[in-house]
């Protein structure tokens, strides 16, 4: 997995008896380089589109090594797509399944994003080497998304109004995190917002002086959510301590100036600072 990484996959995963090793990412997605010499891992979960957490994206360069790393150990790529078409500030760039020539690639994709997260509705693509054991595992299996569900988004891609959908979203939220980060550079320039090329969410990284745990609290008493980055990483020492994990796609572009104002609120007078030690 990604260090950092999406916890609810690592859950699923341990739960599952796997053994988890974590590979380093970076602005350029996962350190495909660590991977070298690695011959025992059955398979990688990794987000390339939006790395989760810090939001960077896989190069194309990164991609590729990805996938020939996988042919080379027989291994095998989950690649979770969970937000790609909301992608609005640079070009889109493919997917790892379509340039996959080698079978390499189990997707997973989800309409929790664009639609609501209650229809819990999500699909997957399978390399055809997979299916027959697919159909062994799950064959008596039901689904357990409604068929008039199923019925209405399909009827929403055929004609084009998903399509449409999303650029309405992707207006909405193109134009909350300009706004965001104007307001954090107006009155919170020490603040840096990391991962905001969805606005679906955001990191915050704060002066390295700063203790994330009372910056929650302080931010809870001014009525703002913000959550540690600490369970994002599977080696919990190698977090940074002054990043903050912050959503957003639920304030509306109006209620923004005040979360900001309610932030700085936080870095004022009686905020605790992580004192230098002097021993």
């Amino acid at each position: 997995m990604e260090e950092p990484g999406y916890n609810k996959a690592s859950a699923v995963f341990q739960n599952n008896g796997c053994i988890i090793e974590c590979v380093p990412v970076d602005k350029d997605g996962l350190c495909t380089e660590k991977l070298l010499g690695e011959t025992d891992i059955g398979g990688i979960y990794c987000t390339p589109s939006h790395q989760f957490p810090t939001g960077s994206v896989f190069t194309i360069s990164r991609r590729y090594e990805l996938l020939k790393w996988a042919e080379e150990q027989n291994s095998f790529v989950l690649e979770d797509d969970y937000d790609s078409e909301l992608q609005y500030y640079t070009k889109p760039i493919p997917a790892l399944q379509p340039i996959d020539n080698h079978d390499r690639v189990i997707y997973f994709g989800t309409f929790s994003k664009a639609l609501s997260p209650s229809i819990r509705m999500g699909y997957m693509i399978l390399p055809k080497r997979l299916l027959e054991k697919y159909h062994q595992l799950f064959n008596y299996y039901n689904s357990t998304v409604p068929l008039l569900n199923q019925y209405v988004i399909g009827s929403l891609i055929e004609d084009g109004q998903y399509d449409r959908h999303i650029r309405r979203l992707s207006n909405i939220f193109r134009k909350r995190m300009t706004c965001f980060c104007k307001e954090i550079s107006k009155n919170l320039s020490s603040i840096k917002v990391i991962g905001n090329s969805r606005a679906q969410y955001c990191l915050l990284e704060f002066p390295p002086n700063l203790k994330q745990e009372e910056l929650i609290r302080k931010a809870e008493i001014n009525g703002v959510k913000v959550y540690s980055t600490m369970q994002f990483w599977q080696e919990k020492a190698d977090c940074p301590p002054n990043t903050l994990f912050m959503g957003l796609c639920k304030i509306k572009v109006e209620d923004i100036p005040d979360c900001v104002t309610r932030l700085k609120k936080c870095m004022g007078r009686g905020f605790i600072l992580l004192k230098k030690d002097t021993n």
